[in-house]
């Protein structure tokens, strides 16, 4: 949030108030036909979505991961919002959203001391690791909503973009995102 915002208003200052102008209009002339920016814009965001895939096969899980993926789930089935209390719960319950496909395959620990403990790391690690279901295929379905709701953030950053400073930038821009 804070770095994109910084961002556009850089982008702004110099767009406006510097010799930069003059590379901002050099390469917002570049002919783009509205074809060729859409067949760019999707090339990007799939570049992204691949890199978001490959790396979410290859990475382990992160130190919270888990205890807010099994709270998000815990809060979609049984309505209890008792585990990792301590953040909102929207985003939790996004990234467990996939496990719901899963259905009964998935082993649900809510006789675990974990959960009657209201221990919620000690629950996170039944949730992964004591489940039917891989951690890793757990841990994938979970990263899914969070991957893309990037690329919808990277899309609206572009029409933006595009809206206050021309097409070359916004490719720019997207450019920076999908590397960032």
């Amino acid at each position: 949030g804070l770095p994109i915002i910084i961002g556009f208003l850089l982008i702004f200052v110099l767009e406006k108030f510097s010799p930069m102008k003059y590379l901002f209009d050099r390469f917002n002339h570049i002919r783009l036909t509205k074809g060729i920016t859409i067949i760019l814009v999707v090339l990007m965001l799939l570049a992204m979505l691949f890199l978001e895939v490959s790396t979410a096969i290859q990475e382990s899980q992160t130190v919270d991961e888990g205890v807010h993926l099994a709270a998000g789930y815990s809060y979609l089935v049984k309505r209890d919002f008792r585990m990792n209390a301590e953040h909102p719960p929207l985003l939790k319950e996004l990234a467990a959203l996939p496990l719901l496909v899963l259905g009964s395959r998935l082993r649900q620990p809510f006789d675990s001391i974990g959960w009657t403990g209201y221990d919620e790391w000690h629950f996170a690690r039944d949730f992964l690791y004591q489940n039917t279901v891989s951690a890793d295929i757990i841990l994938l379905l979970g990263r899914i909503p969070t991957m893309l709701l990037s690329l919808l953030l990277g899309f609206y950053l572009f029409k933006w973009c595009r809206e206050l400073f021309g097409r070359g930038i916004a490719l720019l821009l997207l450019l920076c995102y999908v590397v960032a």
